[in-house]
């Protein structure tokens, strides 16, 4: 007997510019309650700036931030394209984030999936020393702060790629 799977929805994804890691937080929280949320990653300036001049890729923003979320969801079962614009100016309106966009078709889809897909081969060729750190959701803004504040102080001559996957905790730690 074969048992056949239901077909793929299709999905969208939001790019949104955040300021603050506690703003970026909200964001999750928000969706993970809102959105049907498939992937929620993030990913900072550095990280973006790697992939940007590796690629040739231009900003994917107007804005500059630190921090970046890319966010897919599947649209279907009665959610659909107008409540994910809702909630993109959600983001907005609770001043969670100060920039961002929605994919309008699957090109746009596909490219805005590169900023965040393309970050581990962009810093390849430096040949970083990867650390892969599992961290309890509520703890990540307070551990990425630790990190980029210490760390930093200590040795200003190491440059830390950091981005993840925010919706399970873990944070790709590259120096």
């Amino acid at each position: 007997e074969i048992a056949l799977t239901t077909p793929p929805k299709e999905k969208q994804v939001i790019l949104l510019g955040v300021e603050s890691l506690d703003k970026l937080l909200d964001c999750f929280v928000y969706t993970k309650a809102h959105l049907p949320l498939l992937a929620f990653e993030m990913f900072t300036d550095l990280a973006l700036s790697k992939v940007m001049k590796a690629h040739g890729l231009s900003k994917p923003l107007d804005s500059d931030c630190p921090f970046y979320v890319l966010i897919e969801v599947e649209l279907g079962s009665g959610f659909d394209e107008e409540k994910l614009t809702e909630s993109l100016e959600h983001y907005f309106e609770q001043e969670w984030a100060v920039d961002g966009t929605l994919s309008q078709n699957s090109v746009q889809y596909e490219n805005l999936w590169k900023y965040r897909e393309l970050i581990s081969e962009s810093i390849a060729p430096s040949n970083p020393y990867k650390n892969d750190v599992s961290v309890k959701i509520s703890k990540i803004p307070a551990f990425i702060d630790v990190i980029m504040n210490t760390v930093f102080k200590e040795h200003t001559d190491i440059e830390v790629v950091l981005f993840g996957h925010i919706g399970d905790g873990n944070l790709h730690i590259n120096a």
